[in-house]
């Protein structure tokens, strides 16, 4: 049962697409076979998709593909309700495949509710309420909105227009007032009002799928980079994290207890006095003068192990008299070269 299918010639065949029966839509194209006044099921073997299926739907031919788009089908879930169809589908003749173009950008009452013609490779939609005309190019997917002429606008539904040998024959009214229907003859550029609008016919939903992929990659390799930076600049850095070791890259060097005491100190904060350190020696025999000489001993050992350790002739370690008072000695380190 195939009520309400779309029904269309192709090289003098009688075809139908569609088509509604028992709470169902048909997805699939019949042809009528003069010799047992029968429709014959056309195979699609050879595709690897298929649409839902729908009914009212639009057909338009262009050389061996068929085109279907709009139309009404039933819920996936619940049969009783009727849906918008916005699919658009092509079927090739020659392949016998299917292939799904997209979803449908035109507006549903556009395509629904106003006239159609078809000429070429497409399609005029006259939209009375908008007082416009929609062409849809099919091969370019695109439609074209061009404002309505004074010729158009008197437009008779009934009969229908039509497109013969490059030419459109248009059944209007006299006058505004008049029940008298005139036959006019145009070409399209005779018709066509100016362009008030232009965008694709579907959207490609792979294209779009495509797109996300594209940058779903480029953010994921942009936080693989962030990731593999940050790694490298910890590689990069000073590291303080295992005792009694200094790790730069994969090197290290060893420390005693006071001297890594002493480092930890440093990074710890802004900068400490003699009077900080010379504790760390843990001995409290010696007078301030020979403490002061070991301390200094230490600080200058520290400080040829970090510079060896990342090749640098600067001193990491860095001693500075105070603002405040110039006898005292101010010890910081520089923190920019380790971890945080």
């Amino acid at each position: 049962m195939q009520i309400e299918s779309s029904v269309f010639t192709y090289k003098n065949e009688i075809y139908k697409y569609g088509g509604y029966g028992f709470w169902s839509n048909r997805n699939f194209i019949t042809k009528f076979n003069f010799e047992t006044n029968q429709w014959d099921f056309l195979p699609h073997l050879n595709s690897k998709e298929l649409p839902l299926g729908s009914h009212k739907s639009f057909v338009k031919i262009i050389q061996d593909d068929l085109y279907v788009y709009g139309g009404l089908k039933v819920n996936e879930f619940n049969p009783e309700i009727i849906e918008d169809n916005n699919e658009i589908w092509t079927y090739n003749f020659i392949n016998k495949v299917w292939k799904k173009l997209g979803v449908n950008n035109l507006h549903k009452d556009i395509i629904l509710n106003n006239m159609k013609i078809d000429y070429g490779n497409k399609s005029l939609f006259f939209d009375r309420e908008t007082s416009s005309t929609g062409s849809i190019d099919f091969i370019n997917n695109k439609v074209t909105t061009h404002k309505n002429s004074t010729l158009l606008n008197s437009l008779s539904y009934l009969p229908i227009s039509f497109f013969y040998k490059n030419k459109f024959f248009l059944f209007v009214k006299e006058n505004p007032s008049s029940s008298i229907l005139v036959l006019k003859i145009r070409n399209e550029d005779e018709i066509s009002g100016k362009i008030i609008d232009q965008k694709p016919f579907y959207k490609n939903e792979s294209v779009i799928l495509i797109l996300m992929g594209m940058i779903g990659s480029v953010l994921i390799l942009i936080m693989v980079f962030k990731i593999i930076r940050g790694v490298n600049k910890k590689r990069n850095k000073l590291s303080v994290k295992v005792k009694n070791k200094i790790k730069f890259k994969n090197k290290e060097v060893d420390l005693d207890d006071i001297s890594y005491e002493i480092v930890k100190i440093l990074v710890n904060t802004d900068f400490v006095l003699s009077k900080d350190i010379i504790p760390l020696l843990k001995n409290p025999h010696m007078d301030y003068a020979h403490s002061t000489r070991i301390m200094r001993d230490t600080l200058f050992q520290i400080n040829f192990k970090l510079k060896t350790l990342i090749k640098s002739e600067t001193d990491v370690i860095v001693i500075k008299k105070s603002d405040y008072d110039k006898r005292i000695k101010q010890y910081s380190i520089n923190k920019s070269l380790f971890e945080k």
